[in-house]
Order: C-alpha cells, then sequence, then structure tokens
C-alpha cells in the first residue's frame, strides 16, 4: 500500500506540472508582445506629434485606406516618457485628437491628403537651388523605429507645408 501511495503522489506530482505548464501561456504571449525600442529623440517626437500636433487622429485617416502601412504607436516602447503619453491618451478624444491640440477637423484631413500623395507635397515649389537634406537613417535600428522616423518626416513636412498653404504668404515665400 505504501508503495502504490508513493507511486500515485509522484503520478500526481508529475500530472499537476505537466498540466499547469500546458495552462501556462502567459509568458509565451508576453514574448509575443514585447514592445519595439526606439531612441529617446524618436519616441519624444512621436508624443509631440500626437500630443500637440493630431498625428494620431492623421495615422488613423491613413489606417483606414488598408494599402497604407503605418506603424501602430502601441507597438513602441515609449520609456521614461511613458507618464507622458498615458496622461495624453487620458486627454484624447474619440478621434485621436488631444484636447487643446493646434490642429482641426479640417486640418487633419488636409495633412492626411498630403501625406496620402507625398509626391505631390512640393509641387508647384522650385526648390533645385537648395541643398537636398537627407533624413536621418540610425545604423542597427529596428525596422520599425526606421518606419516611424519616416512616418514622422512626412507628417511634420505635411504640417509645415499645409500651414504654409493656409498662410496669406505662401505665394510670396514659394515666388522668390
Amino acid at each position: 500500500m505504501r508503495f502504490f501511495m508513493s507511486r500515485f503522489t509522484l503520478l500526481a506530482v508529475v500530472l499537476a506540472l505537466l498540466f499547469s505548464f500546458t495552462l501556462n501561456v502567459t509568458p509565451r504571449v508576453q514574448a509575443d508582445t514585447k514592445k519595439v525600442v526606439c531612441d529617446s529623440d524618436l519616441v519624444l517626437s512621436l508624443y509631440i506629434a500626437e500630443n500637440n500636433l493630431g498625428f494620431g487622429a492623421v495615422e488613423d485617416l491613413l489606417m483606414q485606406d488598408k494599402s497604407m502601412k503605418m506603424v501602430d504607436p502601441t507597438t513602441i516602447d515609449t520609456g521614461q516618457f511613458t507618464p507622458l503619453f498615458e496622461t495624453m491618451m487620458k486627454n484624447m478624444d474619440s478621434s485621436m485628437v488631444v484636447k487643446g491640440t493646434t490642429m482641426s477637423g479640417t486640418d487633419v484631413k488636409a495633412i492626411a491628403d498630403l501625406m496620402a500623395h507625398p509626391s505631390d507635397m512640393m509641387k508647384g515649389m522650385d526648390v533645385s537651388r537648395y541643398t537636398a537634406l537627407k533624413p536621418a537613417k540610425i545604423a542597427g535600428e529596428p525596422a520599425t523605429c526606421t518606419m516611424l522616423r519616416a512616418e514622422l518626416n512626412e507628417f511634420y513636412t505635411a504640417v509645415a507645408l499645409h500651414g504654409e498653404m493656409m498662410s496669406s504668404s505662401m505665394s510670396a515665400t514659394m515666388s522668390k
């Protein structure tokens, strides 16, 4: 009887361990959802774009077109800026615009349109006499960070051009 009990106990322990391993999928899920770590300048730039300029709303409009591939900002590790992002998210309305941002709904649509047609952004401006500045490329950074950097560069260009188009000095600046 004693022999039976020790074997039964051993079998119960082995089965319990096997059962716990099969149910313990949490570590595998966490490993699959690990966030991408980018440099602090890029993450801070993302925060400023979302918090002050309506990048989240523009990105949402662009992502409605399934052919547009955009980085999901929730996949980015926000590191030491996480409290800023959390506060921003609490102040965001349903259209992904932070309360108090400088962007109106019309601005968001215009900027999204400019970003959807990047080759048209500089149309009508003679920039041939200026140095063609290249966007930053960080060697060895994750592809997601490189893609986000390019999206933000395009966004900031669209914001600047939209602002210029809206100002009365546009024609004077472009014709010089």
